[in-house]
């Protein structure tokens, strides 16, 4: 039998349910091998897919639908693993394009690109739509090697749940 260095997991930003049984699964799997839990924005992983020869001038974006009329981004750097900071979520009137090119990502980048073209923003589709574990292993392997700063294995939530407990 192998042993496991590590279990590698999607911390979102994504859907509430799917974020947190992911999460469970993997810490079950981490205490149950004794290893390593590592966590991985949806971002990262779908930055990490990009192929190589896929390039951009200037920032990528992932870009994901938040199922309530925004969309939930995170920025990169040129040539980053890691995004600028925390994820935000946006309508599409507000989004912060840049005067440099962007590289969309995510299953909001094709909607987005109709959008930054009809409003004379530079901007291009790039990417993986989903997150995939070729991904999230990629990121995860270059945390375990100390390449790009550690993440907690902990639901990354980028705003409040849509349902409420009565009252």
């Amino acid at each position: 039998a192998t042993a496991l260095d590590a279990v590698a997991v999607g911390i979102g930003p994504g859907g509430f349910t799917g974020v947190r049984a992911a999460i469970a699964l993997a810490s079950g799997l981490a205490l149950g091998a004794g290893c390593r839990l590592v966590g991985v924005t949806t971002g990262e992983a779908l930055v990490a897919a990009l192929l190589p020869d896929v390039a951009c001038e200037g920032r990528v974006w992932a870009v994901l639908d938040n199922r309530r009329g925004g969309f939930f981004v995170e920025c990169f750097a040129p040539g980053a693993a890691t995004p600028d900071g925390p994820p935000g979520v946006f309508d599409v009137a507000a989004l912060p394009w840049p005067d440099d090119p962007v590289l969309l990502v995510g299953d909001a980048a094709a909607p987005l690109l109709a959008h930054a073209h009809a409003r004379g923003f530079k901007a291009a589709l790039g990417g993986p739509i989903l997150p995939d574990a070729i991904g999230v292993a990629r990121v995860a392997m270059r945390r375990i090697a100390g390449a790009i700063p550690d993440c907690a294995a902990a639901p990354l939530y980028v705003e409040p749940p849509a349902v409420r407990l009565p009252s």
